[in-house]
């Protein structure tokens, strides 16, 4: 079980927003809907300067921790004040479902 003294992080535990464009894909500007405030522990993984178009972006990579919920995917994502983290996998470290790790891009 992991330490809850670290899951000193509280966030929003978003999803996406349902409504698609006149394309079918995913409207972008729709506001993502609350599905619960958690607290988590996060750990850096890397960190990273990349170019783009000419301009160099940054670009982090986290792992989260959070207790364990049976509604969270990699669509999902977790937001802390102005930080934005997209999930990329969830999963169950040591299958007992008492937490999850979230390995997670920080939005710059």
């Amino acid at each position: 079980m992991a330490d809850t003294g670290k899951m000193r992080h509280r966030g929003r535990l978003e999803s996406p927003p349902e409504t698609l464009t006149a394309r079918g894909q995913r409207d972008r500007t729709a506001a993502w809907a609350l599905v619960a405030m958690v607290y988590f522990a996060k750990r850096t993984v890397s960190a990273a300067e990349i170019i783009r178009g000419r301009q160099v972006h940054g670009e982090a990579t986290h792992r989260l921790t959070i207790r364990w919920r049976d509604d969270v995917t990699s669509a999902n994502r977790i937001v802390e004040g102005t930080r934005t983290y997209e999930l990329l996998s969830a999963f169950d470290p040591d299958d007992r479902r008492q937490t999850l790790e979230c390995d997670a891009k920080e939005l710059l």
